[in-house]
């Protein structure tokens, strides 16, 4: 149990009367874990990490709502759709999240059923969470900018949208493991993104 932080450089210590609970996001909060010597025993001694605790799911089981998205340059920017245009300068503007028209719905049970055969012919499909008639499998949603470092071409200067789709329960699944024994060092992320059939079809149905 955590029952103090000692803050970096300073050397300032904070105590708790109670316990301290970290968190650290989904993918540093393992590796904060396994850095201090719970996780997976055997990865940990090759990093030279003594083990305080042998947790070998810590880390595993990592999945994530992979999708795609589209940009629209839109017929009428004065009217001010898209975060960019003059008239987003409205106060009113930062008075919320910059997206509309959010829509959850399932996909064709059948169909998915079908895709979890071929991911695990020995599971009842029948009898998979997935296929509850109150689940929602995928989400479409409209943002109203543009903004992504990977597609620089497109400008945000208020004329485009952009229209998403994610796959809301993603069945693939991998590992946030440690890259080396230095805090400082990114996680190795293997996000194994649409390696299941099932959520290969639902994003197609997205």
């Amino acid at each position: 149990m955590v029952t103090a932080v000692e803050l970096g450089g300073s050397g300032r210590k904070i105590s708790a009367r109670g316990e301290i609970i970290i968190s650290a996001g989904a993918y540093r909060t393992p590796q904060l874990l396994m850095l201090s010597g719970i996780g997976p025993g055997d990865e940990l001694r090759c990093y030279g990490i003594n083990v305080v605790l042998d947790l070998p799911d810590v880390g595993r089981h990592f999945h994530d709502h992979g999708g795609d998205s589209l940009w629209w340059k839109l017929k009428h920017p004065e009217r001010g759709l898209s975060i960019g245009s003059p008239a987003s300068n409205d106060p009113a503007f930062v008075k919320g999240n910059p997206i509309d028209f959010v829509v959850t719905q399932p996909v064709q049970l059948d169909r998915l059923r079908q895709a979890l055969v071929k991911d695990g012919p020995n599971l009842d499909p029948n009898e998979h969470p997935l296929v509850s008639i109150q689940r929602g499998h995928i989400k479409t949603f409209t943002i109203c900018t543009t903004s992504n470092p990977q597609h620089p071409t497109v400008n945000m200067d208020g004329s485009h949208i952009t229209t998403s789709v994610v796959c809301m329960l993603p069945t693939s699944r991998d590992s946030i493991t440690l890259a080396n024994p230095d805090p400082h060092s990114a996680p190795v992320i293997h996000p194994n993104y649409f390696a299941t059939e099932a959520d290969r079809y639902m994003l197609r149905k997205a």
